[in-house]
This record gives structure tokens, sequence and C-alpha cells, in this order.
């Protein structure tokens, strides 16, 4: 009988080829999801000056903050059936997803004058605001608008500012609340964000971090080890809601 040869195995060079690709292949997959998640958080800045701009057109036409608006039937030209009119007093009141609110009418009445597209309009009128039937956040969650980060008759608000501003809320829902203040994104995210746009502070500046009765936990928006007047976001676990300032 013939003797078999031994089987021959890889040699040192290409051994080292194969790892070179496998090195190709990871780094390349890596970079692909910092790609990803770059995108999403500019896609969240993107997201704010499209409703930014759209508030500001509607205001120039209308001479009035859309929600706010006392006469929509009159002026917008749509065939919504609007489910409440605006008392016109320069502010877009209420609570944020509540659908007798002027904060929720405000999306209507954008989507009714054709400055926002990502709205379901129909949906949308004279129900409670939704990831359903709102504007859906790139990282996940939705966006609300008012006036400040309060709530009507809440004892803790997502974070102390004056409510002559308005400000965007990107966040989860919270059904009892009637606020969309979960957290929504990893507070490293929320940071690298901060940093890019803001002052990289989740308590200062014109974006901000937090989540509602986050707590001393290790889920926080902030670091649990300083005070919420000077603190850093909790990049070692927490998560956050969003807050920007139109």
């Amino acid at each position: 009988m013939g003797r078999t040869s031994p089987r021959a195995g890889f040699s040192l060079v290409e051994l080292a080829v194969v790892l070179v690709i496998i090195g190709l292949i990871v780094g390349g997959v890596l970079k692909g999801q910092e790609l990803i998640q770059s995108a999403q958080l500019n896609a969240v800045q993107t997201d704010a000056n499209k409703i930014r701009t759209a508030i500001n057109t509607f205001q120039n036409k209308y001479v009035a903050l859309p929600g706010d608006l006392s006469n929509p039937s009159e002026v917008i030209d749509s065939d919504i059936d609007f489910s409440g009119d605006g008392n016109g007093d320069g502010r877009i009141g209420g609570d944020r997803t509540d659908s007798d609110a002027e904060a929720v009418q405000a999306w209507v009445h954008l989507a009714a004058s054709g400055l926002i597209g990502q709205i379901d309009t129909e949906a949308l009128n004279g129900s409670d605001l939704t990831a359903g039937n709102g504007f859906e956040g790139s990282v996940g969650g939705f966006y609300s608008l008012g006036q400040g980060l309060g709530r009507s008759g809440a004892d803790i608000d997502f974070q102390s500012v004056s409510n002559s501003e308005i400000w965007l809320m990107l966040g989860r829902h919270d059904t009892d609340r009637m606020a969309n203040d979960r957290p929504v994104l990893p507070a490293d995210q929320a940071a690298e964000l901060d940093r890019k746009t803001d002052d990289g502070d989740p308590s200062s500046g014109t974006l901000r971090g937090d989540w509602f009765n986050a707590g001393n936990d290790e889920s926080s928006c902030m670091d649990t080890g300083a005070a919420k007047e000077d603190t850093n976001y909790n990049i070692g676990g927490g998560s956050c809601a969003l807050a920007l300032q139109l």
C-alpha cells in the first residue's frame, strides 16, 4: 500500500494574511457602526432645525405661533376640522402630549400648513401625542414641544428652565404623566451630541440631558456623584431623554 502524505498546514505568511483580513472586516464593521451612530445623532440636530424653521415660517405667515393660533380653520388652507383653537396669548401652552393642549395642536397646525411632513395629521387631531402619530426621533422616541420643560401640576420638572422659551423634548412616552421624558439613548451618546452642538453639560445650555425622577441610580442620565447644577453625563451606563431649546 502507498504511504499517505502528511496534510500540509498553513504557513506563517498565510496565517498572517488571514489575520489581516479578519482585522479589516472587524474594523470595517466597527467603523460602520460608528458612522451609523454619528448619523443618527446628527439627525437629532437636523430634526430640531427643521422644526425650528417650520415654527418660524408658520409665525411669519400667520402672525401667531402654531397651536396658539386662535382661528386655524379660517386661515389654514386644509380639510382638517381642527379640534380646538388657541387662545392667542403668544405662548404654546398646555401639557406636551395632551389632546386638548396647544402643544399638541401645534403639530397639527404645522402639518396642516404643509410645513412638516412626518405627522399623521388626521390621527393626531383631537388625540394625545404618541410615537404612533407624532414626529419620531431618529434615535427612537418622539418629539414634543412647549414653553419651558415643566408640566401642569407636576411636582418635578425635567429641568428648571425659563418658560419664556420654546423647548423640544425627545424621549419615550410616560402615559401616567402626559409627557415623553423617559430615556431614549445612552448617556455617552447624549454627551457626544451635547459636545458637538452645545456645551457638553447636561444641566446647562440649549441642549439638556435628563429623565424624570431618575434618582440616584446607575441608569440615571447625570453623574450621581455630583450636584445636579454642576454635573456630567453618566457615561458609565446611564440613559437620557433630550431637551433642545428652539
